[in-house]
């Protein structure tokens, strides 16, 4: 399978039978092999090289497949030998990789060099699923209603929303704003189902706002939300969690509004009945830093 793909992608035996670290007599084996378990012509030889037919590049796809999905089982089967060793696996939310993982992963790192961590981003209803699989250790994201069936939260940083904009914006630099200046400005809103969106909808209802422009383009990344700001001269709410990192390195600037809309704390959940001594180990040095002591942004 490996064989039938690399030689799709390089179209040349010799460079895909060195790819894979075989000979090419023994490349040009297996793909008459796979010819002959078809019964039909894989790939057309010709003086540069081959040309894969449209039967090899459909069977290409499949094989590409299975041989990923032999890599995860592959993967899986070894955490699972090395566990108490030194394997972690972890989901995580951006808001709460920036307010912990960002320091506390590079730390447990340098202190235990055979350590090895498997890091998955989760958004939405894929973070809703971590907790009811047996994939992950330690699940870093905010206090939610999900955790259940011997997941225990550890709270570590509280957060809040901000407003930022870009530092070409006509608001960036002020020291102070009047309502009619944010009410003018145009708005990146979050999606209807974040605490973002919830936070919008509250500061419009406080703030009496019954006229206001916001951009259309709604999405839960926060990858999208820096580049609307960026380029299209709106502002934004944003997890501070998220937006210090941006404001810290000039992509945005915080602009002097006081919302007073707080997020739910961020922390991590675990099982501490299962959890591994490579888990414990990340956990202790987590609630011991300073970072978690002082507890906030």
């Amino acid at each position: 399978m490996l064989a039938l793909v690399r030689l799709v992608e390089l179209r040349n035996m010799g460079r895909a039978a060195q790819d894979i670290g075989i000979a090419q007599p023994a490349m040009s084996q297996l793909v008459a092999d796979l010819e002959a378990v078809f019964e039909e012509q894989l790939f057309l030889r010709h003086a540069r090289g081959v040309e894969p037919t449209p039967l090899a590049l459909d069977l290409a796809v499949i094989a590409q497949r299975i041989i990923s999905a032999v890599e995860d089982g592959t993967e899986l089967v070894a955490s699972k030998m090395n566990a108490e060793q030194s394997f972690i696996r972890a989901a995580y939310t951006l808001a709460a990789y920036q307010a912990i993982l960002d320091w506390a992963l590079p730390l447990h790192i340098q202190k235990n060099k055979s350590s090895r961590v498997q890091l998955d981003e989760v958004i939405g209803h894929t973070l809703n699923t971590t907790f009811g699989s047996d994939d992950y250790d330690l699940i870093f994201c905010r206090q939610n209603d999900l955790g259940g069936d011997g997941w225990t939260f550890v709270p570590c940083a509280t957060d809040r929303l901000i407003v930022v904009c870009s530092p070409g914006h006509a608001l960036a630099g002020r020291t102070t704003l009047s309502d009619e200046d944010l009410q003018g400005a145009t708005w990146v809103t979050g999606h209807v189902a974040t605490q973002v969106r919830r936070g919008f909808e509250r500061m419009l209802s406080e703030r009496g706002w019954t006229d206001h422009k916001e951009l259309k383009v709604v999405s839960r990344s926060a990858r999208v939300v820096l580049s609307m700001v960026r380029h299209c001269d709106s502002v934004a709410l944003i997890p501070e969690s998220i937006a210090h990192v941006w404001c810290r390195d000039r992509l945005t600037l915080q602009l002097p509004v006081e919302t007073g809309l707080k997020l739910n704390t961020l922390g991590f959940y675990w099982k501490p009945a299962s959890a591994t001594s490579a888990v414990r180990r990340l956990v202790k040095m987590i609630l011991e830093d300073s970072h978690v002591r002082n507890a906030t942004l």
